[in-house]
């Protein structure tokens, strides 16, 4: 796969966690482990985006932080 295509694919599934976090806050028989999966998860899939941007050079600005390019940091 591509990488352009699996750095799509990362941020599909992403988004796709963030839809289902708001469902299950929303529901309030989503028990708080299920929650915490689906929060780590979705780290889990943020960290690989950014380490795939970092490598190849695409992180220009993060939309949350000041960080500019070459400022990569990936928790690991």
């Amino acid at each position: 796969m591509a990488i352009n295509a699996h750095v799509a694919e990362l941020e599909r599934r992403h988004n796709k966690l963030e839809r289902e976090i708001a469902d299950a806050l929303a529901h309030s028989s989503t028990d708080d482990l299920t929650i915490a999966e689906l929060k780590r998860q979705k780290l889990k899939l943020k960290d690989e985006i950014e380490r795939l941007r970092c490598e190849h050079g695409w992180l220009d600005f993060d939309n949350n932080t000041s960080r500019r390019r070459g400022e990569c940091h990936v928790r690991g």
